[in-house]
């Protein structure tokens, strides 16, 4: 397995590898946007170090905006697990520019991450502008504007739909 550095040259300059864990997800950041691409389950053990990887990332910014993406292969959280997402998604809102989940694929799956997306966003104690999309193309061209102006950093939509597109194929590759 590639270290983090290496996953970083082979990903291009500006991203970072804040966090892998083998078999579940890969954190990155590039400018002050935030990037968790889940390609297995998502346990509670995992959230602490998830947790500590946006906290890295936020650090240099007074806000970022956050992109999470349930790959296909990501499979439905437990109940215990579900309780700890909701909880970790109500701290740090308020250095938060916008959010978007990525929820690929069709089907009950689908749907159903879909609605558990939506229901935490509704849950949080601060509005954070929140986009449910369905490939991270689709959320790099809803991302760049709003996020322009939560955050005051401009980012081009072309750019960062390679960006995601490079994180998404290494995750990929991570999966296999």
């Amino acid at each position: 397995m590639a270290s983090p550095n290496e996953v970083a040259s082979a990903l291009g300059a500006g991203i970072e590898i804040l966090h892998h864990r083998p078999g579940e997800y890969i954190a990155c950041s590039w400018k002050n946007i935030f990037v968790c691409l889940w390609y297995g389950t998502a346990t509670s053990e995992g959230l602490h170090p998830l947790q500590q990887a946006l906290l890295r990332a936020s650090q240099p910014h007074d806000k970022v905006s956050v992109v999470y993406v349930l790959m296909t292969t990501a499979g439905m959280p437990s109940e215990a697990t579900r309780e700890d997402l909701k909880r970790a998604a109500e701290r740090g809102h308020q250095h938060r520019g916008c959010l978007v989940t990525v929820i690929e694929g069709d089907g009950f799956r689908a749907s159903a991450l879909r609605s558990l997306s939506t229901g935490y966003s509704a849950m949080s104690p601060k509005r954070t502008t929140h986009y449910v999309a369905r490939t991270v193309a689709e959320a790099a061209m809803w991302l760049a504007e709003p996020h322009t102006h939560a955050t005051n950093v401009r980012v081009d939509k072309s750019t960062l739909r390679a960006v995601l597109q490079a994180m998404h194929d290494e995750a990929v590759r991570l999966a296999s």
